[in-house]
């Protein structure tokens, strides 16, 4: 299992991973980075990949001087924007073969749950899973399965994508102003994402008591 701890001490050292990626790869980094964030928004199979955390210390770097805020805010906005339309086209056309169940790792009972989830909350829902790790990948997915009007999904998906960047990428940027925050930020980082996933979890917990 050795390669499970290549990839936790990565993720815990995620700062300066990305310190080290900025440093060897220069102005390629800012593509690299929106490459990761279109990966976790667009691929249903790379939830794994680190997004709330990745944006809020690249808003520490950018308080640093090390990378252009700005322009790199913009290219992980438009790589999420991209990346979520992306992965609601596949679940459009993947539709029939995912309700037929010829599709592998997808489950019946998800889509179910999530288009019960969808018509209780309509695409507000694509705006609030900007905030969700894991959900963020499968909502856009899921609203192509569920043939989401397009137009409304993008609205949705654009505002909800300008949102989270701003939202983690500041956070990152006045944190790093913090000598506490600063000096902690491994655990800072794992903090946010406790609290982003641990309501997804409950709630998926909820709703297996509620089957029983």
């Amino acid at each position: 299992m050795s390669w499970i701890n290549v990839i936790f001490n990565r993720f815990i050292h995620l700062d300066q991973n990305l310190l080290w990626l900025v440093e060897t790869y220069h102005n390629w980094a800012y593509w690299i980075l929106g490459l990761i964030v279109f990966l976790e928004n667009g691929v249903v199979f790379a939830p794994f990949l680190p997004g709330d955390s990745l944006v809020l210390v690249c808003g520490t770097l950018g308080a640093a001087g090390v990378l252009d805020l700005v322009w790199l805010s913009t290219i992980l906005t438009v790589a999420a924007i991209v990346g979520s339309t992306f992965n609601y086209f596949v679940g459009y056309f993947c539709a029939d073969l995912i309700r037929s169940g010829r599709m592998p790792f997808v489950k019946m009972s998800h889509i179910q749950k999530t288009q019960d989830y969808f018509d209780r909350y309509g695409a507000f829902t694509i705006g609030i899973s900007k905030f969700l790790p894991i959900v963020r990948t499968f909502a856009p997915f899921l609203s192509g399965v569920g043939r989401m009007n397009f137009w409304k999904f993008s609205v949705f998906n654009i505002l909800g994508s300008i949102t989270w960047v701003v939202v983690f990428a500041s956070a990152g940027y006045y944190f790093s102003k913090i000598p506490v925050i600063r000096d902690h930020l491994v655990a800072v980082v794992m903090g946010v994402l406790v609290l982003s996933v641990v309501p997804v979890f409950w709630k998926f917990f909820r709703s297996g008591l509620a089957s029983e």
